[in-house]
């Protein structure tokens, strides 16, 4: 029986290596929905850290990974920040910065809690491990928006509706704002200007780069 709690320590304990790896520390919430007993056993390891009840062996190794204890009255909210951060991580992973729009349909919660961390920020409310956290992935504390600028983001997301309505990405050229936008990522497409996570999401929606091609029997 000791045996077999010790190779799944072990096992929990890779897991957050491995979670650190990717994100740049140790901070899992309890209620981690990619692994909720990893969650779970995180939390357990802060209480048993707190408490005295860690081995030496196992304190050493804990501590190699600046697992620091939480105390249980904040835990809550750190859980509940934790979540969205995760989220952040993943937004940046597939669009390569942390500028989530307002109105973003996929997850509008994280727009708004984006839009909060620099309210706090700017009345120093933001306790400095998250500023540092936030930093790590290149979190811009201040947003610098230029009113007449919209994010390829944004206009992504006006694509991607325009495609849900229509069923189709065939937009001239002359089609407004949009039109026009359109029209550059195929101009960009040509040149060898237009970077893979870009291009490849535009291919999710079936995004005609030569409206030639949609005269072509499928």
């Amino acid at each position: 029986m000791s045996k077999t709690r010790d190779l799944n320590w072990v096992c929990k304990f890779e897991k957050i290596q491995i979670f650190r790896e990717v994100f740049g520390h140790c901070n899992i919430p309890q209620r981690f929905e990619k692994d909720p007993s990893l969650g779970t056993w995180v939390s357990k390891q802060r209480s048993f850290l707190k408490n005295g009840y860690l081995d030496s062996g196992r304190k050493v190794l804990i501590n190699k990974l600046d697992f620091f204890p939480l105390f249980p009255k904040n835990f809550y909210f750190f859980s509940r920040w934790n979540k969205h951060f995760l989220e952040l991580c993943y937004f940046k992973k597939i669009y390569g910065h942390c500028n989530v729009p307002g109105n973003y349909t996929e997850n509008i919660s994280l727009g708004f809690w984006v839009k909060n961390q620099r309210q706090l920020l700017k009345k120093n409310k933001l306790e400095k491990y998250k500023i540092d956290l936030l930093r790590q992935i290149g979190f811009e504390m201040a947003r610098r928006i230029e009113s007449s600028k919209i994010s390829w983001i944004d206009r992504y997301e006006n694509l991607f509706n325009y495609f849900k309505k229509k069923g189709t990405t065939e937009i001239p050229q002359r089609d407004g704002s949009l039109g026009k936008w359109a029209q550059k990522q195929r101009d960009s497409l040509k040149k060898r200007q237009i970077k893979d996570k870009k291009l490849n999401l535009l291919l999710l929606i079936k995004f005609l780069f030569d409206l030639k091609d949609r005269n072509k029997p499928k």
